[in-house]
C-alpha cells in the first residue's frame, strides 16, 4: 500500500470583527484557502470517509480550485467559462463566458463573484445571475485569486490581487475603481494574503512583500532567493511559505525568518500552498510527498508519499488533512501521525485546492470534472 466592549470608530470596530468572526459560514466557502489569511484551515468537520454524490463535467479542462456560497459552487475553465453549479444536484444555474481562459480560484463577496482570466481582465459578476457588473484590464495575466478586507481609513471594502505586469492592484470592490498599484521586478503568481492592515505576497522576483493596505507602500520584504509559485498563509503573527527552491520558511511579521525547513541540494519545488493550525503546518511538493512540521519550531514530524507531484494545496481541520496528487487520488490523511484514513481515485491528476464544507467537499480534476462528495457519517 502506498503511505499513502469601549467604543471605536466605525471603520476600526469593522476591521476587528473581521478578524474575530470567520469569514464564512460552515456551510460556505467563498475564497481561495477558505480565510483572508490563505490558512488553508477550517471550522467545518472533514469526514472519515466521502461517498461521491455528483460530477459536473466542464466543456474544456479545469486548473481553477471551487468556492462555494449559498448553495452554489462556483468553478472556471480554461475555455473562459465561470460556472455556477448547485451544491446538492450538480445542475449548472448559470454561466459567464470570457474571451480568454480562466485559471485562477473565484472570490464569492457580498452578491459578486470576482475572478480574473490570463487576458488580464477582472470580471465582477452577479453571484446569483451570471450577469457582469463590471471589469478591469490590466496589463498581464491574473493567474491568482482575488482577496479582500474593508479599509480602516474609510469603511470601503478593497479587493487586492497580483498579475504578470509585475504589479499588486488594490481596487474598490463594488465599483473597481483603482485605489493604488504597487510594482514589483517580476511576475505575481499566487493569490495575496492579509491581516487587515498589511498584504503579505510573493512572486517570480523571490521576494515576499509586505505591503501596507492605506498607502500601496512596500512596508518591509524577505528575499527568498528564488521564485515563489504558491501563496503565503498567515496564523496568527507568522507567515508560512515555500519556494520553487524547495525550502519552506516561517517568517514573522517584522520580516524575520524564524525557521527554514529543507535541503536546498536536494529538495523538490513547492508549488502548493501550506495549510497551517495552532500546532501544524502542511504543505506538498513536487517529490511526491506532503509534509507536516512543527508550526513554532520546523521540526518534521512526518512525511506522506503518494505516486505524483502535489501542486493543489491541502485543507486541515478537526484532526484531518485532506489534499489531491498527481497520481489522480484525493486523500485524507490523521494530522497527528499521517496515517491514511480515506482516499478515492478520480482517475486524473488533481492540482485543485478541496472546497470544505461540513457536509460536502468539493474538487476539480484537469479533464474538466467536478466531484462533491457527500459526507457519509
Amino acid at each position: 500500500m502506498i503511505n499513502r466592549t469601549h467604543k471605536y470608530p466605525r471603520a476600526l470596530f469593522l476591521v476587528l470583527m473581521w478578524l474575530i468572526l470567520p469569514i464564512t459560514a460552515q456551510d460556505d466557502w467563498e475564497i481561495y484557502r477558505g480565510d483572508p489569511q490563505l490558512s488553508g484551515h477550517t471550522n467545518s468537520k472533514i469526514a472519515s470517509s466521502y461517498q461521491l454524490a455528483w460530477t459536473y463535467m466542464a466543456d474544456d479542462n479545469i486548473k481553477s480550485s471551487p468556492v462555494i456560497s449559498d448553495s452554489l459552487v462556483y468553478i472556471a475553465s480554461i475555455d473562459g467559462r465561470l460556472q455556477a453549479v448547485d451544491l446538492h444536484t450538480g445542475k449548472l444555474k448559470w454561466a459567464f463566458k470570457s474571451e480568454y481562459s480562466i485559471e485562477a480560484p473565484a472570490l464569492v463577496l457580498g452578491d459578486q463573484v470576482l475572478v480574473g482570466s490570463l487576458e488580464g481582465r477582472l470580471f465582477a459578476i452577479d453571484k446569483k445571475t451570471g450577469i457582469l457588473n463590471w471589469d478591469y484590464l490590466v496589463d498581464g495575466q491574473i493567474l491568482g485569486s482575488v482577496n479582500h478586507l474593508i479599509s480602516e481609513t474609510d469603511a470601503v471594502e478593497l479587493i487586492f490581487f497580483g498579475s504578470y505586469d509585475n504589479y499588486l492592484y488594490c481596487l474598490e470592490a463594488r465599483t473597481g475603481k483603482l485605489r493604488w498599484r504597487y510594482q514589483t521586478t517580476h511576475f505575481i503568481n499566487g493569490t495575496p494574503a492579509t491581516d487587515g492592515k498589511t498584504i503579505f505576497f510573493g512572486g517570480c522576483d523571490g521576494i515576499l512583500h509586505f505591503i501596507d493596505i492605506a498607502t500601496g507602500e512596500e512596508r518591509r520584504s524577505v528575499n527568498l532567493d528564488y521564485y515563489i509559485a504558491g501563496s503565503p498563509a498567515l496564523f496568527e503573527d507568522r507567515l508560512y511559505v515555500g519556494h520553487y527552491g524547495g525550502l519552506f520558511y516561517c517568517i514573522d511579521m517584522d520580516g524575520n525568518i524564524i525557521w527554514q525547513y529543507g535541503d536546498s541540494d536536494n529538495s523538490a519545488p513547492i508549488v502548493a500552498s501550506p495549510a497551517v493550525d495552532k500546532t501544524r503546518v502542511i504543505y506538498g511538493t513536487r517529490d511526491f510527498k506532503i509534509y507536516c512540521l512543527n508550526r513554532n519550531t520546523g521540526r518534521p514530524i512526518w512525511t506522506y508519499e503518494t505516486q505524483g507531484n502535489i501542486d493543489g494545496s491541502a485543507v486541515i481541520g478537526n484532526g484531518k488533512v485532506v489534499f489531491g496528487s498527481g497520481d489522480g487520488y484525493l486523500y485524507i490523511i490523521n494530522l497527528l501521525d499521517g496515517a491514511l484514513i480515506w482516499s478515492t481515485d478520480l482517475g486524473t491528476p488533481i492540482i485543485s485546492s478541496p472546497a470544505v464544507t461540513d457536509d460536502y467537499l468539493i474538487i476539480s480534476s484537469q479533464p474538466g470534472v467536478v466531484y462533491a462528495y457527500r459526507n457519509s457519517k
